[in-house]
């Protein structure tokens, strides 16, 4: 008799939001980052689902050549809050995104709301401008909302399907570079056991920061701690863990629960 075959790895779906720096209008870590991310995931043979704001198009296309082993999926046009916007506005966000995107040869299959924002009816608004799946579940923040949003989740059926982001192992916290920036090494201990999503921002690999414009100085700087060096550290080490990385898409289409 045959030994049973060992447990394969989790999964792991790398995304970066790809946007301009901090809320702002520069451009670095497009610009300086990205090359170096991209050195890293083909280190280590790594996909990534790049989710790119439809404007800064032509400037992620530098970098990144349709068709290789990286997904991209839409992050709006300019990345406005979507909630903030009537249905002509939100519906221009999301199909001039996608038609910028796929003007330069990208396969746009995904969508991620800015913040995570959605607003009443984005679903439906997806599946008409031709998306396959949405990537904006839960709050950028800790809360029960998340947990609410990953039970949600496994209710019924939707117009389009959705993944991630994933929750640390509190099941409030989000699986994101910016919070195991913060949590340091309890965020370590929390992460997710089984297949999970962890986004991230290429402005967070900067190596200095003023933080979000705008934002009362303790939290800009309690928002930027751990930026740098410290953040590229967290990637390596997920980067090193024995997962099974894949894109959303294909974490989609083995059909398999995600938490």
């Amino acid at each position: 008799m045959k030994p049973p075959a060992p447990p394969k790895p989790p999964r792991l779906a790398i995304t970066v939001d790809v946007e301009a720096d901090w809320c702002g209008v520069d451009t670095r870590g497009i610009d300086e980052m990205l090359p170096r991310l991209l050195e890293r995931l083909d280190r280590h043979a790594t996909p990534a689902t790049f989710f790119v704001v439809g404007q800064h198009a032509a400037r992620f296309r530098r970098h990144v050549a349709p068709h290789d082993r990286h997904e991209v999926g839409s992050h709006s046009q300019q990345h406005r809050v979507l909630t903030r916007l009537d249905n002509h506005h939100l519906q221009r966000e999301l199909v001039e995104s996608k038609q910028a995107l796929e003007a330069l040869g990208y396969d746009v299959h995904g969508f991620r709301a800015p913040f995570l924002r959605t607003p009443a009816g984005l679903l439906r608004q997806l599946d008409a401008a031709g998306y396959r799946y949405d990537s904006s579940l839960g709050s950028v923040v800790p809360g029960p909302q998340n947990l609410y949003a990953a039970w949600r989740y496994g209710l019924g059926k939707s117009l389009i399907q959705r993944v991630g982001p994933s929750l640390l192992r509190d099941r409030v916290t989000p699986y994101s570079l910016t919070w195991l920036r913060l949590y340091g090494r309890l965020g370590r201990a929390l992460l997710p056991r089984g297949d999970a999503v962890f986004y991230c921002h290429l402005h967070e690999f900067l190596p200095a920061s003023r933080g979000v414009a705008g934002w009362p100085a303790p939290v800009r700087w309690l928002h930027r701690r751990r930026v740098g060096d410290a953040a590229w550290r967290i990637l390596d080490g997920l980067l090193t863990q024995p997962h099974r990385f894949v894109t959303c898409r294909q974490m989609l289409a083995d059909r398999a629960p995600l938490p």
